[in-house]
């Protein structure tokens, strides 16, 4: 079987994703704010397929449909192939190949099946010939949600994508119906080999960059050379590592905040990124916006959303925190950080968060209530052991210092 190198890039900063899944008889398409993976409707006379996900920067969750069982999957358009959980490999037959995934964890070697016969909202894989199949653990460990795959570019690419991060939206439309919405203002977007949506970009007010469109993390990264070059310039201010989970396992990023973005008429400052191997807009930039990718166009329309005035956030609390067996379980605490000096450890389990059960908070309100404003006082209560006990993180600046045990 012949090795070769794909791009398999799903990441998650911890304490920086989330997304939520409620049982459809529990939606409200309009109002919820939570992801539910489910269809809504066909809208066969236009020729898209509407679902209800994720809003305000969680992760777009589908539901795909194998053998009448549904699965929830990822809408990743920074992934050059369509993936399957490793839980899932006994039905998927023999393996086809074996190949390196390039992840932000480094390599990891897997293998390739022919892709099942499955559907999205009535849409079938056919155009995917083969998948990936890889421990999608570690996502669902940082998403607190039973991911089982990732849609990837490979399904993607024969659709025009739309994205309503205000409405919680994701409509998938056929290439006859690109022009059917009048005014769209439709600017290039260069697909590259492995078939991933790149935008053209200025970096820092100077430098420009060709940017991957990355519905597969939460945050934005820069090329290790550029990051370079830019810290250098004083156009990146850069903090101490932090944690992140990817497909490949967990491992520390080196990042800061850059001065400013631009793509198109569109510039947003003081944008959180890491030091990556290739430069990329993750959901916090892109959920600022209404966005549509139409593929077979090659082109991209960005609309300002509710979000696209919001300041990306400088706070934070110094401890990473992901979901075992429903439980909110802290997995490491900085030193000298907010949290180190209200007494966290790893190993407690977040109980509360103010007035809300951490039960009743998906990830991504986890994740902004603990990095809401610099200075701000957060009270939480925590379970270690067989005790429970209330304590206080007063939110810093992540530009000040910090050590991590």
């Amino acid at each position: 079987m012949r090795t070769r190198s794909i791009i398999l890039l799903l990441s998650a900063t911890l304490l920086s994703i989330g997304c939520s899944r409620e049982p459809a008889s529990d939606v409200d398409a309009e109002n919820s704010k939570k992801n539910t993976g489910v269809t809504l409707d066909r809208e066969t006379r236009l020729g898209t397929t509407k679902f209800d996900t994720g809003k305000d920067g969680r992760f777009l969750l589908v539901t795909v449909h194998w053998d009448d069982e549904p699965l929830i999957f990822i809408l990743d358009t920074g992934a050059q192939m369509t993936c399957f959980d490793s839980s899932l490999k006994t039905r998927l037959g023999d393996p086809v190949r074996r190949v390196s995934l390039q992840t932000s964890a480094g390599l990891l070697d897997t293998e390739v099946f022919a892709c099942p016969d499955a559907t999205v909202g009535g849409l079938t894989l056919d155009d995917v010939e083969t998948v990936l199949c890889t421990d999608l653990q570690p996502i669902r460990y940082a998403v607190g949600e039973d991911i089982r795959g990732i849609l990837g570019v490979d399904f993607l690419r024969r659709f025009i994508v739309t994205i309503d991060f205000d409405r919680g939206r994701v409509y998938l439309s056929e290439p006859s119906t690109s022009d059917a919405v009048a005014g769209k203002a439709w600017v290039p977007m260069h697909i590259d080999e492995t078939g991933r949506p790149h935008l053209s970009a200025t970096v820092g007010g100077t430098e420009n960059a060709t940017v991957l469109v990355d519905t597969g993390t939460s945050g934005g990264t820069v090329n290790r050379d550029l990051y370079d070059v830019l810290v250098r310039k004083s156009k990146i201010a850069t903090c101490d590592a932090n944690l992140g989970l990817t497909v490949g396992g967990s491992y520390r990023q080196s990042f800061g905040y850059l001065s400013e973005l631009q793509i198109g008429q569109f510039r947003l400052g003081s944008m959180k990124v890491a030091r990556h191997f290739e430069d990329s807009i993750g959901l916090d930039w892109l959920s600022r916006f209404q966005v549509s990718l139409d593929f077979p166009n090659r082109r991209i329309m960005l609309k300002k959303g509710n979000r696209f005035d919001e300041p990306f956030t400088r706070a934070r609390c110094g401890m990473a925190v992901v979901v075992v067996d429903g439980r909110k379980i802290v997995v490491s605490v900085d030193l000298n950080s907010p949290a180190n000096a209200a007494g966290l450890l790893r190993g407690d389990e977040l109980v509360a968060i103010g007035s809300e059960q951490a039960d009743e908070l998906d990830m991504f309100d986890v994740s902004k209530a603990l990095t809401a404003e610099v200075g701000k006082p957060v009270a939480v209560t925590i379970r270690r052991g067989t005790r429970t006990h209330s304590t206080t993180i007063r939110l810093a600046d992540a530009l000040s210092p910090k050590r991590v045990r």
